[in-house]
């Protein structure tokens, strides 16, 4: 999947294609502990998602979390993707999706499971594409759907269906300028700095 993500990235250079970035900062309690960053490059009917972050927070000892996301989407539906999550540099948590013979197999963490339908809206998408009129989105990390219900205008919640922890994303001009997380260590958010 990387040889198709650097193929994006040199393509991007020789051709027209369209990319977007977005930086933020990740705070807790009031303190920035780390930045998030996320891109998104389309051309023609390919676009490549990257997220990635890097943290470091106080749980009974110093932890840095790393975060490192890619999902490949082509003609609207999720291809593949990869997530992993590493906690002082020890792999912490792995998921891939990948689309093959009309399912997709879905590892979390070695545990198989299968999909049936197209998945059109993933949480990657939640950072470059206000979420009107979508009632649900894949989490990639996850392995599976959550709800999203508008709460007001330009905000959205969306409710992780294993835990039922709540994400708050507030847009301007199609891009959450701040994402409110919950989580079942500490609560973070992520404010828009560029």
């Amino acid at each position: 999947m990387w040889v198709i993500a650097v193929f994006m990235l040199v393509t991007l250079v020789v051709t027209n294609a369209f990319s977007q970035t977005g930086k933020y900062d990740i705070i807790v309690a009031g303190h920035k502990v780390g930045e998030f960053t996320t891109g998104k490059i389309k051309n023609g009917d390919t676009i490549v998602y990257q997220s990635k972050s890097k943290a470091s927070v106080h749980l009974f000892v110093e932890t840095t979390i790393t975060y490192h996301l890619t999902s490949i989407y082509v003609n609207e539906k999720l291809i593949e993707s990869t997530n992993k999550t590493y906690k002082n540099d020890d792999l912490h948590s792995s998921t891939s999706v990948k689309w093959n013979n009309g399912q997709y197999t879905i590892i979390k963490n070695g545990h198989t499971t299968t999909l049936d339908s197209p998945i059109t809206f993933t949480s990657a998408a939640l950072y470059f594409s206000e979420p009107c009129g979508v009632n649900r989105v894949f989490s990639e990390s996850a392995g599976f759907y959550n709800k999203v219900e508008n709460t007001d205008t330009h905000n959205y919640s969306v409710i992780n269906a294993d835990n039922h922890h709540v994400s708050h994303y507030t847009y301007e001009d199609s891009m959450p300028t701040k994402v409110e997380i919950e989580h079942r260590l500490f609560d973070f958010t992520l404010m828009k700095n560029n």
